[in-house]
């Protein structure tokens, strides 16, 4: 729809990055973890690369989870295991 309105592709990527890191915040969390690890900060993770699948999707959000608790990036809760789950 945004493009049908004159919005260019990429502002629309943008924007949908923006809504599904407020709407899937844990998932997006464990994937913003995963790029500062290896050096790249959110903002400059390209929001198409962000949108793909191995990222915006279940198997990828687990991916990133089983990441940042690999390497205890993920804050521990006080029962010594990991606050995250990617668990339904």
């Amino acid at each position: 729809m945004m493009v049908s309105q004159g919005n260019s592709v990429n502002a629309t990527y943008q924007a949908l990055k923006e809504f599904n890191s407020f709407y899937f915040t844990q998932y997006y969390l464990y994937d913003a973890i995963f790029f500062k690890s290896h050096g790249i900060g959110w903002d400059n993770v390209p929001a198409s690369y962000i949108l793909g699948y191995n990222f915006s999707s279940l198997s990828g959000a687990v991916h990133a989870a089983q990441y940042g608790q690999k390497y205890n990036l993920l804050p521990q809760s006080s029962n010594g295991g990991s606050s995250a789950s990617c668990a339904a």
